[in-house]
């Protein structure tokens, strides 16, 4: 028994689990972060290279007039005020529910 002075082994399986898991979790960053890395490339100043054209004339004209602000959906409007109140709802509901069968469950003796 490890309360006699012995050294128990159930904490061994715990701390490989936690060394695999954090090793994972390291290999995962740099799958995710390599690529980032080494695609940084081009000029070691880190400013872009400059492209000088002679006779410059757009191939697409984009009128940059501001748009009007469009009103938005009904669906937005309505249904996501709904959703969530109805969401509150329920969490709430949920909650008294689980405190009224808990407090009925139990009865204080005196």
């Amino acid at each position: 028994m490890p309360g006699n002075g012995e050294r128990g082994t159930g904490n061994l399986g715990l701390t490989m689990r936690r060394l695999r898991t954090s090793i994972l979790a390291a290999l995962v960053v740099v799958i995710v972060l390599a690529p980032a890395a080494l695609a940084g490339g081009g000029d070691p100043s880190g400013q872009p290279a400059e492209t000088t054209v002679a006779d410059y004339t757009p191939a697409v004209v984009i009128d940059q007039t501001p748009e009007a602000a469009e009103e938005e959906a009904w669906t937005f409007r309505f249904l996501v005020p709904t959703v969530l109140a109805a969401s509150g709802i329920a969490i709430v509901g949920v909650v008294l529910g689980y405190g009224l069968r808990i407090r009925g469950r139990y009865r204080v003796a005196r």
